[in-house]
């Protein structure tokens, strides 16, 4: 609907001019909307807008910062930031095992931001457009749902490399304690948020049951009424921010601190961003005769997945839906 449009174009807005936060009319007055009343971004009665948070809505507020990402790169690329994590919702319902009680619980993920021209995307935040939000105490969860929490770790593999780097999406794990009903709306598993000026693609949103056994099923970002078992294990990680700038421009230390946090391995350094990395007793050291060697030899453009529009590696186990 109009409304979720307008507010959309207002959040791609304030990503790249913080400085105007908090939202007031004099923002929303300098700026003319112009959709096309019955299009999937200005839909009207009776086609449902429930979803629209976790659908249209972000590639409206990407498509936002790219424009301004165009009309600043060359003048202040200080304004220009890459795409960020999209909502995923992830509902699960039943009747709780112990007290029988029907339930619908509710979930969602932080994620990376995108990077800027100057500074790398911030790791885990919740969505900008739901300000005020909170993340959700896994005590409360594990009270009123039939779920039980395994793991919550960062995706290291999920943010966007470049000069500038994305910020880390999430991943967190659990165990049904009993049987009920998922559906899970949301997007950005295969085309995931966008970099610029060089930098790679964030990673996808992924939603997997019950991981690395023979009954292993990757989900999707548009699964309904999928009927989850007693015992089985739900992954569920999210987006990192898409990276800015060459990954082979990045600071050959900033590179070392992150293989060092144990986010991606040396080879993953050496491959993108032509760092040579030393293993110390304290984590990871640059060989700068080593680096300074693969750097001016020149880098083979990043891997397949990496770049705009295409299918990110955290994206291939999705099954292809039916045209």
């Amino acid at each position: 609907a109009r409304p979720a449009l307008l507010s959309s174009v207002y959040d791609g807005t304030m990503h790249c001019f913080p400085h105007l936060v908090p939202l007031n009319h004099g923002i929303t007055r300098s700026i003319e909307v112009i959709s096309v009343p019955g299009s999937c971004v200005d839909v009207l009665p009776p086609t449902p807008v429930l979803g629209f948070a976790s659908g249209a809505y972000e590639k409206v507020a990407a498509a936002v910062m790219a424009c301004w990402a165009q009309a600043f790169a060359t003048v202040d690329p200080t304004r220009m930031h890459a795409a960020t994590v999209n909502l995923a919702n992830l509902a699960l319902s039943g009747d709780h095992p112990d007290s029988g009680v029907p339930f619908v619980s509710y979930l969602w993920n932080e994620g990376g931001q995108g990077a800027r021209s100057y500074k790398d995307g911030n790791s885990f935040q919740l969505m900008i457009f739901i300000g005020g939000a909170t993340n959700q105490p896994v005590e409360v969860l594990e009270r009123l749902n039939a779920i039980r929490a395994l793991s919550c770790e960062a995706v290291g593999s999920s943010a966007g490399h470049g000069t500038y780097r994305g910020g880390f999406g999430i991943d967190r794990s659990f165990e049904a304690t009993g049987d009920m009903i998922l559906t899970m709306h949301g997007d950005r598993a295969e085309v995931t948020p966008f970099g610029l000026a060089g930098g790679c693609n964030g990673g996808g949103n992924v939603l997997v049951l019950n991981p690395g056994t023979t009954s292993e099923r990757w989900l999707g970002m548009h699964a309904v009424g999928e009927q989850i078992r007693k015992g089985d294990v739900l992954r569920y990680s999210s987006n990192g921010g898409g990276g800015f700038g060459p990954p082979r421009d990045r600071a050959p230390e900033a590179v070392a601190h992150d293989v060092s946090e144990g986010y991606f391995g040396p080879e993953l350094a050496a491959e993108i961003y032509g760092v040579v990395l030393i293993e110390t007793e304290s984590g990871y050291e640059v060989d700068e005769e080593a680096t300074a060697e693969l750097r001016a030899n020149g880098l083979d453009d990043p891997p397949e997945g990496y770049g705009a529009g295409e299918v990110h590696p955290m994206g291939r186990g999705v099954v292809p839906r039916p045209a």
